[in-house]
């Protein structure tokens, strides 16, 4: 692979980007001028195409654990303790330890598992629609993107309804913390 071209970090808490980001990603393809891959800094990679994203993807010498090498990344890490625990997560995990950990999750994600769940994602599913009214407008991520995933892993998780409102908070407000930034009062009211 030939050195990759250097392009400007893209500015993840900049509000223009949080509220439309694909904006930001046409200008990096722009930027890049037909390249799929561009370098960042000595630690990130900027990839707009999905074969390249793939291909870096399934290399292992771009993992995760391969930046705790890097003393700029390691000075990160020590200095936050909310990285030092994600840096520990089966997604920040490189093989065989990614592995490992992901047959461990994967049995609750068997064909019969989720066949089981059917009936009852259907039941999630038309309890978060049954307010909608015929061609009334309605913010689909809010009402069912988001809110369907969080219901079903609450009822996997064995959390009852009444407290549900509480794993979609906590789990809103966790998300926000994976954000390049500080939130905002009204997203911590929320």
């Amino acid at each position: 692979m030939k050195i990759p071209k250097s392009v400007t970090p893209l500015q993840t808490t900049n509000p223009d980007f949080l509220h439309d980001p694909y904006k930001f990603f046409e200008k990096r393809r722009q930027e890049l001028g037909g390249e799929d891959i561009g370098l960042v800094n000595n630690m990130q990679y900027s990839i707009v195409g999905f074969d390249m994203g793939t291909k870096m993807l399934r290399n292992n010498n771009f993992g995760r654990e391969d930046m705790a090498n890097n003393p700029m990344f390691k000075q990160m890490v020590l200095a936050n303790p909310f990285m030092q625990v994600t840096s520990e997560w089966m997604l920040m995990r490189n093989p065989p330890d990614h592995g490992r950990l992901r047959k461990l999750v994967n049995k609750a994600f068997t064909p019969k598992t989720v066949r089981d769940l059917e009936p009852k994602i259907e039941s999630l599913v038309e309890e978060l629609v049954s307010g909608i009214k015929k061609n009334q407008e309605f913010d689909l991520v809010d009402t069912l993107a988001y809110r369907l995933p969080v219901n079903v892993i609450s009822e996997m998780l064995g959390i009852p309804k009444e407290d549900q409102y509480l794993f979609r908070d906590w789990s809103k407000k966790f998300v926000l913390s994976l954000d390049n930034r500080e939130p905002t009062p009204a997203e911590l009211i929320e």
